[in-house]
């Protein structure tokens, strides 16, 4: 379906306000496909962001992991020590 142009301006009025509403459809779908890439971008950088997040978790749930196994091991130790009798200092 091929319709005029001039057929547009005068199904919109004609004259200035149809030049006018035209501009400004024109400008909305600018203004929409650069809002797509503004999105994109900021998904990318929160998609990133969330995983150094849990890069940074995986890590601080490795080390607390790590430290309980060391004070379960000073606690053996101690209990081992005093069921024997020994002391501590």
């Amino acid at each position: 379906m091929n319709i005029p142009f001039k057929d547009i301006l005068d199904a919109l009025g004609g004259g200035t306000a149809a030049v006018m509403i035209i501009g400004l459809a024109v400008a909305v779908a600018a203004l929409w496909r650069q809002l797509q890439k503004e999105r994109a971008a900021a998904s990318k950088i929160l998609s990133e962001t969330q995983a150094a997040r849990l890069a940074d978790v995986k890590d601080s749930a490795k080390e607390v992991t790590d430290l309980a196994i060391a004070t379960n091991k000073t606690l053996d130790a101690l209990s081992a020590s005093l069921r024997a009798g020994g002391s501590n200092g």
